[in-house]
């Protein structure tokens, strides 16, 4: 009786523990989505990027106008 208890846990515990089987592109491709070295050069990859497109602007000229239409009457001192 006690192999029997014994063996029915054992099944049921490796039954709520068991493992799922993955195949060698399921690991791949979820070592890719989860990788932090990756993720963290493709957002250094973005923030160089932006720098770049920054510093073009710095270079362009910057372009300033104004224009005043005033109007005035009376006497003027």
């Amino acid at each position: 009786m006690k192999k029997f208890c014994f063996i029915v846990a054992f099944l049921n515990s490796s039954i709520f523990f068991s493992q799922q089987k993955w195949s060698l592109e399921k690991c791949i491709s979820y070592g890719l989505e989860n990788n932090l070295d990756l993720k963290e050069l493709l957002i250094d990859e973005k923030i160089q990027s932006k720098e770049i497109k920054y510093k073009k602007n710095e270079r362009l000229p910057i372009v300033k106008s104004e224009i005043n239409n005033g109007l005035t009457s009376g006497f003027q001192r």
